[in-house]
């Protein structure tokens, strides 16, 4: 059980909370200061409050987004390891499905540069099938293992 703990931490909540951590913080300094366009702005001569205001409005939303997917993460974190696997598995289950998406997307896109002969571009996307089939593998696993321990008494799905 710890094992799948560990690897849904590492995986799954570690990456999602550096990203929500980066997401808050870039927001904040966005909410709090002038950013990127100011110089422009002030070069243009256009009203600087006005800016501001419009700047804030667009950022506060992201702001508030990211502190409650923070907290909701950090309160994910903080579970026992028994209601952690319980998250785990809904969390397997629905990154299988955004990967086998990203699957067919990616093989969408492949077909379309291998008919317009854009080498490139078609091997980034035979990378990204490639990649996205690994996901889908081991979300699957993953999320298999953790059904085993969240439902001993289910059978498995290959039944």
């Amino acid at each position: 059980m710890r094992k799948l703990v560990v690897d849904f931490d590492l995986i799954v909540l570690w990456p999602s909370i550096a990203f929500a951590l980066i997401v808050f913080a870039t927001s904040l300094h966005t909410y709090l200061s002038p950013s990127a366009g100011y110089s422009e702005v002030v070069k243009n001569g256009e009203d600087i409050g006005e800016w501001r205001r419009n700047q804030k409005r667009q950022v506060k939303d992201l702001l508030w987004f990211s502190a409650v997917a923070l907290l909701i993460l950090i309160a994910i974190m903080l579970m026992s390891n028994r209601s952690k696997l319980d998250v785990a598995y809904l969390t397997w289950e629905a990154l299988q499905f955004l990967s086998i998406g990203a699957l067919i997307l990616a093989s969408g896109m492949a077909w379309h540069y291998a008919e317009k002969q854009q080498r490139l571009k078609l091997l980034v996307c035979l990378l990204a099938m490639v990649i996205a089939a690994a996901s889908v593998e081991h979300c699957f696993h993953e999320a298999v293992n953790t059904r085993h321990l969240v439902c001993p008494q289910c059978g498995s799905p290959d039944d």
